[in-house]
């Protein structure tokens, strides 16, 4: 309350004496692209505005976004774009929760912060000589402020377990995994540490036989990234990995890797353009003989990534691109494109678009012989293939009622 009290001070100040007042409740179109918002929360405790599912029928377009922040919580990122009356006048505003925010304390964090940035554009309105404003003072009593030491040196950790089952007469499966992770996250440095393990079983009956599938996996790995400055950043990377499906003991890879931003990172949550390029030695131990009669080996390889994201009033667009090279023979590569899109084409209609391809050329693993009929059918060792896809499209078209704030959760 503090906060959202002393940042409604800050703006009320800096209005424009010229600033033209709305007689008619201000519209609010709430926008969140790549992060949950509670739309019945915040429709009760905001429930001061009028809210309208088109932002051609808004006073103000609330864009929020939000990352996961170094303490292992959440930063929400709200950019407010006057709109009609409004015209021109824009605002963002930040909050950010810990590790240990429950999902309501997430959701007032949100509120507030909606709250705080709505108040330079309520002034404006009929509504302005109902705002209360005030601060809160602190008691004479109380012990002065002094500079948080943090015990944890600014290390996140996080840990995972799920174990699954279902079945009937004539199936099974199971599924057990484990995710440890620990991060450490500066202005100037990125540190972080991760393992995980899965477990699966699958078994079928027909006709009196058993079918048993079963893989495991595992990988682990740490990263160390430096940041050098708004657009380039270098660092290293270790990682292991095993899988039974991939016909791996124990693969391990070393190298280091550099990025760059084409816009600054500070504008990541809006906008994003980034290179990155990592070169490595990998050493793999086989679980059974490959096609090219190897039991181990040792790679060289390089990785080249190109991603673009935006997120922006007119909707959201991502594309990714990567390619992986064995330097040892530059045939043997594999390259990979997905793209992702939620674009506002007119009032009311929205096209959406998932699409992920890769193009294989360097499955060193496979196994050396003929699979059977049950390893193709359950899948129970990988197989050749020179290709992968996914697709996914469609449109949404939303008509009605514009004007609806009113929440109902009954049934």
């Amino acid at each position: 309350m503090r906060h959202f009290l002393l940042a409604a001070v800050l703006v009320l100040t800096a209005l424009p004496l010229s600033a033209q007042t709305s007689s008619a409740p201000l519209r609010l179109f709430l926008d969140c692209q790549n992060t949950r918002c509670d739309f019945d929360y915040l429709r009760t405790e905001l429930d001061w505005v009028t809210y309208v599912r088109n932002r051609e029928d808004a006073d103000v377009h609330a864009l929020v976004t939000g990352e996961r922040n170094g303490s292992g919580g959440r930063t929400y990122f709200v950019r407010f774009a006057g709109r009609r009356a409004f015209d021109g006048i824009d605002d963002e505003l930040t909050r950010a929760t810990d590790q240990n925010a429950t999902e309501d304390e997430q959701r007032a964090a949100l509120a507030s912060v909606l709250s705080a940035g709505l108040v330079r554009y309520l002034a404006r309105t009929d509504q302005a000589p109902r705002v209360t404003i005030g601060l809160t003072a602190r008691s004479a009593d109380a012990p002065p402020v002094e500079e948080t030491t943090d015990p944890w040196n600014f290390w996140v950790f996080r840990l995972g377990s799920r174990v699954f089952a279902n079945g009937d007469a004539n199936y099974l499966q199971r599924n057990a995994n484990l995710n440890i992770n620990a991060n450490r996250t500066t202005e100037t440095l990125k540190s972080e540490l991760y393992v995980n393990a899965s477990d699966n079983l699958s078994r079928f009956t027909f006709d009196g036989n058993v079918t048993r599938n079963q893989n495991n996996s595992y990988n682990g790995g740490g990263e160390v990234v430096f940041s050098l400055g708004p657009h380039w950043s270098a660092g290293g990377s270790a990682r292991a990995f095993h899988s039974t499906f991939s016909n791996t003991d124990l693969s391990v890879r070393v190298g280091p890797e550099v990025e760059y931003s084409v816009f600054p990172y500070a504008q990541d949550t809006q906008r994003a353009f980034r290179l990155s390029y990592s070169i490595g030695a990998e050493r793999i131990a086989y679980r059974d003989t490959t096609l090219f009669d190897r039991i181990d080996e040792i790679l060289f390889d390089h990785e080249l990534e190109a991603r673009i994201s935006y997120q922006q009033p007119w909707g959201s667009f991502s594309v990714r691109g990567e390619i992986d090279q064995y330097l040892h023979d530059l045939e043997l590569y594999s390259f990979n494109v997905g793209a992702n899109a939620d674009i506002r084409l007119f009032r009311g209609l929205s096209f959406n678009l998932g699409a992920n391809y890769s193009r294989i050329r360097n499955q060193l693993n496979l196994v050396r012989g003929t699979a059977s009929e049950e390893d193709v059918l359950t899948r129970r060792r990988q197989l050749s293939t020179g290709y992968d896809y996914f697709l996914s499209t469609g449109l949404t078209y939303t008509f009605g009622s514009a004007f609806n704030s009113v929440v109902n959760p009954r049934f």
